[in-house]
């Protein structure tokens, strides 16, 4: 019988092969860890193009006249005494003014994380304040939001991340410098013309009102070409100024 061949062994490893298998190995991690960033990149600038979505649909809103039903809204001067109100913490939920919640002038303030916060008209679920309170994007974000509640007034504050909304009681004073929310000439600022931007640059409105009627607006920050770095808007006493997405407006007399 012939004796089988023994199958010769395989040549040992050339240093040229192994350096071939190690720059294999790490291209193969450092895909991984590449593709792990773009996945965390993609998502974060989804995240933004959703926000600034919502934000463009709120300016959308606010451009609406009101209605016959709108003239029904609380009086923003009506304020109560703010030594008598306590600092109110409430979670995400719906709320009624009178009864989860003292009527009254607030400052309203993120407890942590960010979420939607929505102030209605009383009796109507036309939104008088609709905000997305707290950090949520660099370009965007709103830290606190001046609201007057009234009697019987609805409220809701949603979103998974937003751990609640703390109403701090908010004394009146003539101001230059105004936040998010509701303000009203002659209480809380002059009477007069000034120069308005928004003080870090973010893009949002300020509209003025006089009998529940738009009668001024301005489109202020980095937010397009209809938006501008700084507008004149001459202010009245009585009328009621809304601020709309803009953390801080800066308002500079003539």
């Amino acid at each position: 019988m012939k004796k089988q061949k023994t199958p010769a062994p395989p040549p040992p490893p050339t240093v040229a092969d192994a350096i071939s298998a190690e720059i294999l190995r790490y291209t193969s991690r450092r895909n991984k860890k590449d593709a792990g960033k773009r996945l965390i990149y993609l998502a974060a600038l989804l995240f933004c193009i959703v926000v600034a979505v919502l934000l463009i649909q709120q300016l959308r809103h606010s451009d609406r006249r009101p209605t016959d039903v709108e003239t029904s809204q609380a009086d923003p001067r009506d304020r109560g005494d703010p030594a008598a109100l306590p600092t109110v913490t409430l979670r995400v939920g719906a709320y009624t003014a009178g009864v989860d919640i003292k009527p009254g002038r607030y400052l309203v303030t993120a407890a942590g994380g960010f979420g939607s916060f929505v102030v209605y008209e009383p009796g109507t679920k036309l939104p008088e304040i609709s905000e997305v309170l707290g950090f949520f994007c660099e370009t965007a974000h709103v830290p606190s939001i001046a609201v007057t509640l009234a009697d019987k007034q609805e409220l809701v504050i949603g979103g998974s991340s937003l751990q609640g909304a703390v109403f701090t009681p908010l004394a009146t004073k003539l101001l230059t410098e105004l936040t998010t929310g509701v303000w009203v000439v002659g209480l809380d600022i002059r009477p007069g013309t000034y120069l308005v931007s928004s003080k870090n640059g973010l893009a949002g409105s300020v509209t003025v009102f006089e009998e529940d009627l738009p009668v001024a607006r301005a489109l202020l920050g980095k937010g397009g070409p209809k938006f501008s770095e700084s507008e004149t808007l001459t202010l009245q006493e009585g009328q009621m100024i809304r601020i709309a997405n803009i953390p801080t407006v800066l308002f500079e007399k003539f």
